[in-house]
């Protein structure tokens, strides 16, 4: 799932910026949480019952110099935490997915704060949408980093080929 190559993950380069959106599959999301490889059927099956209904994805944003990337351009501490905000809080009305028949806002964001530690943010998404076994086009709107509209698709043949869990 992890390995680009499957096409369930999917790379732009813009500037000094990297964008990286991962999608994850329910059984994906139990493996993770779990942290183990025997785990037993039932439940997976009812941790799949509570994701149903969303498509998630992670979107990650990293500097390729290495550097903190909310400070990347800035060296005003007021425009830091204005970004920083921005991130926590407004960064969701600006991400969307789109699929054949409709474009559906994020409904479930999650920032994830690491305090200048590492060169990436992390963001978790989810979608409110039923029909996960399409083409679908996650779409941000930059302004950050001012790149505008970032499209990440995802082939639903990509989807198609993930491997099925064997559980115990």
């Amino acid at each position: 799932v992890k390995n680009p190559e499957n096409g369930l993950v999917v790379k732009k380069e813009l500037g000094n910026v990297s964008f990286s959106s991962q999608y994850k599959p329910y059984e994906f999301i139990v493996l993770n949480e779990e942290r183990k490889y025997n785990i037993h059927k039932g439940k997976v099956e009812n941790r799949k019952q509570e994701l149903e209904g969303m498509v998630y994805y992670n979107l990650r944003i990293t500097s390729l110099n290495q550097t903190d990337v909310i400070s990347k351009g800035i060296s005003d501490k007021s425009l830091y935490l204005q970004r920083l905000n921005y991130l926590s809080f407004d960064f969701q009305n600006d991400i969307q997915l789109q699929t054949a028949n409709e474009t559906i806002n994020c409904g479930l964001y999650h920032f994830v704060q690491v305090q200048g530690i590492t060169p990436h943010v992390d963001v978790v998404l989810g979608f409110p949408i039923d029909k996960k076994e399409t083409d679908q086009t996650l779409v941000i709107n930059d302004q950050v980093f001012g790149n505008g509209l970032i499209k990440f698709h995802l082939d639903k043949k990509h989807i198609d080929n993930i491997p099925h869990l064997i559980t115990i």
